[in-house]
């Protein structure tokens, strides 16, 4: 299940495309795509940005220039992911998909982050088919301590319930003006969501998983 390796990406493109799946669930890594890499302080530094969404120019270190390429390389299958599902829908099999990822909130104090959610081919990737791109807050769900903006794109209409419907859209200055509202409605969040934790390790690390009642 290495979607990294070619013969695995190809074996499951195949049986997507033989209708072997009701459901097509995407979730490609984000750490490449993350907002948290542009905070000041320790962690790794930023990747891409709007520009350049599949990787900056010149990056300086080898390390980085792979999770770049590692981290495109998961998008690249979503987008096909999801364009094989269309195909095998038009040859009359039922197959759904659905694909998260942060929502893209646009501009911090020193650039703009990369979005997939600015990708041409990933918004049309669902061609003639209706499809629903929703944004909502994690911690609209119980128990949740952080917001954590998310964003899903899917052929199950019913996701709008998720939270609010609609690409998202920026002022003048590239912050995102909505549809999410800037507050999600909590007074406070108590988890730290950025930095270092106090016994090691990094803040975002307790956020790649989805909480319970998402």
């Amino acid at each position: 299940h290495d979607l990294l390796d070619a013969e695995a990406q190809e074996q499951i493109m195949s049986r997507i495309a033989a209708g072997d799946f009701d459901i097509v669930v995407l979730s490609p890594p984000c750490c490449t795509w993350s907002r948290a890499r542009w905070a000041k302080g320790p962690g790794p530094a930023p990747v891409r940005n709007r520009q350049h969404p599949w990787g900056i120019p010149h990056l300086k270190y080898e390390w980085m220039k792979r999770h770049v390429r590692e981290g495109n390389e998961f998008i690249h299958f979503s987008i096909r992911a999801i364009v094989s599902a269309q195909d095998c829908k038009r040859r009359g099999r039922r197959v759904m998909s659905l694909l998260e990822h942060p929502e893209d909130l646009g501009r911090v104090p020193n650039g703009i982050p990369a979005s997939i959610w600015q990708l041409p081919n990933l918004r049309s990737a669902f061609a003639e088919f209706p499809a629903v791109t929703v944004a909502g807050y994690q911690c609209q769900f119980p128990g949740v301590d952080r917001p954590k903006p998310t964003r899903l794109y899917s052929d199950i209409l019913t996701f709008e319930d998720f939270g609010f419907v609609g690409w998202p859209v920026f002022n003048a200055r590239d912050k995102n003006i909505g549809p999410l509202p800037v507050d999600c409605g909590h007074e406070t969040h108590e988890q730290q969501r950025i930095g270092e934790l106090p016994g090691g390790g990094f803040a975002t690390s307790s956020t790649a998983a989805y909480p319970h009642g998402m």
